[in-house]
This record gives C-alpha cells, structure tokens and sequence, in this order.
C-alpha cells in the first residue's frame, strides 16, 4: 500500500522519494487487521469447505413505500423499508439496506439507508431514469443473512440537462489559475476548455452524491465556429464534465459549442461560449550579413521572427529594406513551432544585391499573421563597396642601367563612371622593400569609359628587382594589391636590405630579421658575413648571421642577442686610475727623500708601499662594499644599428632601429 515519507510504518527506498509503501506483514499466515492485507491458506478454505454450516438467522425485506413510482429525474422519492426475523422472534436485524435497480436490468446501487429498530425511511432523489423494477437489499449482520425485498416498479422521466463551456487559463509555471471563465486569451499561451453537464437546477454533481442528483454520463460533442473541434467527442467523467487540454485555437473570434446528446435521466442540451483569441506578440533578430557587401556581387541577408508559447509556427511574410527601401529578391523560410523544448519561430532569408557604394541601414519588417503580431527588427550598418579593383604596374622600362632612374605606373582600375577610386598607392620592390619617394596622382578614363586612378614614382633602382603597388583603398573601394612587374639593371652589384624596419629583444633573449642580398645582372660575388659588422650595438650585445655566406642573390637571418642584468664584481673605472697613480707616488718619493741611506729606510718604504696597496684594492673590490653589485646587463633603449658587408671591393649597408626592452 502506497504511503507518505514520515508516516508510521512507511518504508522508502530513497531518501529523496516523496511517497513510499507500508511495511504491513509477510505473505505468511495470518493478515494485518488494519488493512487486510495478507494471505489466504486455499488447503484449509478447500477442505473444510463442507464442513461450514449455515448459523445465520433468516431475514425478512420488505418494502413498505416507494412512492410516488412515477417521477422525473432528480426529483425526491420518499422510501421505507423493514427487515424482520424471518421466526417472527428475536433481536431485531441491524446494519443497511440498499436500493438496487436501473434499467435495462443494470443492477445499480442506487442509494442506501441505515437500520433503526430494524426499519429504514428516508428519501431519495438517485433513482437513474427509466422504466424498471427496484428492490431493497438487506446486506445481513452478525446474526441474519442478507435479504431482498418483492420489486416495485418504477418510471423515472428525463430532466433537463444544462451545458457549461468555459475557457480556462493558468500559469504553465505554477499551474494557478489565472481565470476560470475567461473570454479572452493571448494565442499560443496555456489554457483549456472545460464543459460542465448539470441537471435543470446547474447543480454540479460529485460521483458519491448522496442526497444529490446523479452524475449524467455519456459525451459531449465539440465544434470551434461550426467546424469540427480536436476530434469533437469527449467523454463525461465521473463528475459530469469533460476538458479540451490540447485546444490550441486560431487567432480572431470563436464560438464554442458544446453539445450533450442526453442519456436515459437528461435531456439533451447545447450551449456556447464566445472566445476572443490575441495574436501573440513577436520579436526579431537584427539583420545578418556577415559583414561588409560588395557592389553587383550577390549577398544573404537573414532575421529571425520570435514568439512565446506553445503554438503553430509563425506565417506571414518577412520585407528586408536598405535604407528604407524595399530590397529585391524571393524570400525563403524556415517555420519553426513552439514545444516543450523551443519557442515557436520564423527563420527568414533573402539573397541580393545592391547597386552602389556606400552606407547601408537594413531592417527587416515581419507582417504577421492570424496568430501572431507584427514586428520590425532593430537596424544593423554595413559597409558597401565596388569589388577590389586591378592594380596594374607598368615600368618606364624594363631593362636600365644601373644610376639611371625608372618611373613606375600604377593603374587602379574603377567600376564606375561617375566615382573615381581615391586614397594612396604604395610601391615597393620584393627584394629592396618599399621604395621612398614622391608619388603622383591623376584621374584618368578608361577604354570603358571607367573612371581610374593613376599613380606614378621616379627613382633609381640598384639591383634586379619584381615591383608591386599596393592601393590604400576608400570609402568606395577596398584596398588592393595589384600585378608585379619585373625590371632587369644591368651591372655588377650587389644590395643590401632589411625587411624590418624595427628589430625588438628582451634582455636575456634573441630577436633579429631577414637581410635580402639583392644583385644587378652581373652579380655574382660572395659575402663573408662572418667578417661583416653591425655597427651601432649597445654595450652587452652581439649579432651572429645565417647562413654565414651567400653567393649571388639571397637572404641571411641577422640574430640580435642581449644579455640580461646578471650578478658579477665590477671596478670603478677611478679606483683602476688609483692603482699607477699611488705606485708612482711611491716610487717618487723612494728617490726624492734626502738623506735616505742604507737598508732600514728601504724596507720602511716597501712597507709603506704594501700598505697603501692593500688599502687602495679594499677600497675599491671587495665583497658587497660601495664599489661592487650587480651587472645590469645590455642597457634599455633604441639604438640605431648598421650592418656593413663586402663582396670583394664592393660594400653595401642596411640599417635598422634596435630595441632593448
């Protein structure tokens, strides 16, 4: 048996469970008197069986009234009924009597009455409809056994029945209700539909009812504006009414009709209830793109519709607009409806285009639908611009002597007619690196009648070398690199050239770059970089190369090493001063003073000489005093460094900017 956490003899098989189960008594002989549980030994209930006899007294039930016999449902019968000793003698009998009947032979227990003086009076308005005999049952006791009374016939017309339909809305969260009658409700939010039969009073019966009606049964039939209802047919439990838990109805208004068929006590009966349903509101997402967009080339732009609730998935349509302006294109669609695990929703997608540069605010604008409310998105920017435009190089000539100049064209090629590309354009060799200079602008048009920048540099290239222009780009046109361009310079040298302009190290560790060996047509010498210098390095740092050679054109990696503060004994550059000056002192006065003769003033001198020796190396050495500590390794700062390398009698340089940090 089912029991509560806490209560006596209760038994659960996890601290966490709420309900258990009653200890009660083994399935052995003997049962609990409480609840009656236990076992029934079936070998002794089948071998004394015979052995069993009859020592209850003969009872005798009899109906004294059962007026009026003809009555409608619902309506008060006024009952009596004895039970006698079938002797003529004795106690009288004690306990109930029932009244049992129905029609179509049913057999029901109607309603019951309790013994006085062995008679039993009352009334009753329980009898079921119908035509049909009713007999009252004398259960027996201690000492009679049960008896039945001579049947009365009976005629129980139909009553009225009333109809109840109600829209019930609650809290999903709490299970509250929020209104037990409403006529209004939001789409999609949790509500039900109930439908209460009553009899001709609207009295609700309860399934034990005694002294009130019986419960009608049978269906109620359900349609929504005419139409059919979730199945149309619910069946009454035993309380007399019936609920719609899956309705989910349309936005917009809703006659709910609710029809009773009736059954052998009620009268069949109809009625309505008029709903309202609100669309629910909706919320959506800014418009994606992904980012910035190009002129012409074709891009996607999607928002998502939200609402809340259990309902249908979004319909309607979605209108994405740039700046306010409705843009082209079929929209696509992903419905999304609402569940115990996602919201409903409306994934909305459109592919376009747009036909000029510049500035874009685009929203998204959803329409609606039955069932949910409109809604606009919040705006999102993005940037547009014509395609990346060709930058085409051409050189002055592709072959020059070397200290001769050579002008480099740069053309970066419009998409419009009307805005011309603007911003900067940049030169630069793949070996010499960018090339320093002046560079001048034009507009010009092309043999497509596009408008198109013109960029051009004058300088003297020193060593073979493959020019590229890089272009800035602009509020219409992205930055752009465009086609190299190879130039040839005749002659026998060589160049050198940093790829960085800056080299950082951190005290204690390496840093360096790459130095590109550039060469003239003829040029095919070596460098020893192993005899090349880095002029400019703080004190505490060195360079190293690799490779250590190269032959022709190439690279080598310069590594740039500084030393970290580190621990050591140091002598003041004075007290390494003092160490001459105090001899020669010593020494001076050994021949300047007079009078000195033989061997004792010597050795009064050397003496002298040891001391103040002594002295002058404490003073300025030893240990932790004022002149030691630590060595603070190569010093913090930007030094601006030069490496210098030869290939016979030729010698180039390249310089860079070193940081110590």
């Amino acid at each position: 048996m089912p029991c509560a956490k806490g209560k006596p003899n209760c038994t659960t098989s996890n601290s966490a469970h709420q309900f258990g189960v009653l200890s009660g008594y083994s399935t052995t002989a003997g049962y609990d008197l409480a609840t009656g549980l236990g076992s029934v030994n079936a070998s002794n209930l089948v071998n004394k069986w015979s052995s069993v006899t009859q020592s209850l007294k003969q009872s005798i039930t009899t109906f004294t009234a059962l007026s009026p016999a003809t009555v409608t449902h619902g309506q008060a019968v006024n009952v009596s009924v004895t039970v006698a000793p079938q002797s003529g003698s004795g106690a009288a009998p004690t306990g109930d009597v029932s009244l049992i009947g129905g029609p179509n032979n049913s057999n029901l227990g109607i309603d019951g009455f309790r013994l006085v003086n062995g008679a039993a009076s009352g009334t009753t308005n329980l009898l079921p409809g119908g035509s049909y005999n009713v007999v009252a049952h004398y259960a027996g006791d201690g000492t009679y056994a049960a008896s039945d009374s001579a049947p009365i016939s009976v005629t129980v017309n139909k009553e009225a029945s009333q109809v109840f339909p109600r829209l019930i809305t609650f809290n999903p969260n709490t299970g509250a209700l929020v209104n037990p009658n409403a006529t209004t409700a939001v789409y999609g939010s949790p509500y039900l539909l109930r439908i209460d039969v009553t009899n001709s009073s609207g009295i609700v019966c309860s399934p034990n009812p005694i002294g009130e009606s019986a419960c009608p049964t049978g269906a109620i039939n359900l349609t929504d504006n005419s139409a059919t209802l979730d199945g149309m047919t619910f069946a009454l439990n035993s309380y007399g009414y019936t609920e719609d838990q899956l309705i989910q109805l349309s936005g917009g208004s809703h006659n709910l009709q609710a029809s009773y068929p009736g059954n052998s006590s009620f009268n069949s009966s109809t009625a309505s209830d008029a709903v309202t349903i609100t669309p629910a509101a909706t919320t959506m997402t800014a418009p994606y793109t992904g980012g910035s967009i190009t002129v012409g080339v074709p891009f996607s732009i999607s928002v998502t519709v939200n609402s809340q609730g259990f309902g249908a998935a979004p319909g309607g349509t979605v209108q994405f607009l740039a700046n306010g302006n409705p843009l082209s294109g079929s929209v696509s669609y992903s419905p999304v409806a609402g569940s115990p695990n996602s919201q409903p929703s409306l994934g909305a997608s459109l592919s376009t285009t747009v036909s000029a540069p510049g500035s874009y605010t685009l929203t998204a604008t959803y329409s609606g639908d039955t069932n949910y409310s409109g809604s606009t998105s919040p705006p999102t920017t993005v940037k547009a611009q014509f395609p990346a435009p060709a930058v085409l190089v051409a050189p002055s000539s592709f072959n020059v002597t070397a200290g001769t100049s050579l002008t480099l064209t740069a053309t970066v090629m419009g998409s419009s007619k009307s805005l011309a590309p603007t911003g900067t354009v940049a030169f630069s060799g793949g070996t010499a690196g960018a090339i320093s200079g002046t560079v001048s602008y034009a507009t010009v048009t092309d043999a497509n009648g596009n408008l198109d920048l013109q960029a051009k540099i004058t300088f003297n290239p020193t060593v073979d070398d493959s020019f590229v222009a890089a272009y800035s780009g602009d509020s219409n046109y992205p930055s752009s690199q465009g086609s190299s361009a190879n130039v040839t310079v005749t002659g026998n040298d060589f160049g050198l050239f940093a790829t960085a302009l800056t080299v950082t190290v951190i005290r204690g560790g390496q840093g360096g770059e790459q130095l590109q060996i550039g060469g003239q047509s003829n040029y095919a010498g070596t460098i020893n970089f192993t005899s090349a210098s880095c002029a400019g390095l703080p004190r505490e740092s060195s360079c190293s190369f690799s490779p250590a050679s190269v032959t022709g054109t190439g690279s080598t990696f310069v590594t740039i090493s500084a030393a970290a503060p580190h621990a050591a004994l140091m002598l003041h550059a004075a007290t390494h001063h003092k160490w001459p000056a105090t001899l020669g002192f010593l020494f001076a006065g050994f021949f300047l003073l007079p009078g000195i003769r033989g061997k004792k003033p010597v050795r009064i001198l050397f003496t002298v000489a040891m001391i103040t020796s002594l002295a002058v190396g404490l003073g300025c050495g030893g240990g932790g005093g004022g002149g030691g500590g630590g060595d603070p390794g190569t010093p913090q700062g930007s030094y601006n460094v030069t490496v210098t390398a030869s290939s016979g009698s030729l010698t180039h340089t390249a310089s860079f900017t070193l940081k110590i940090q």
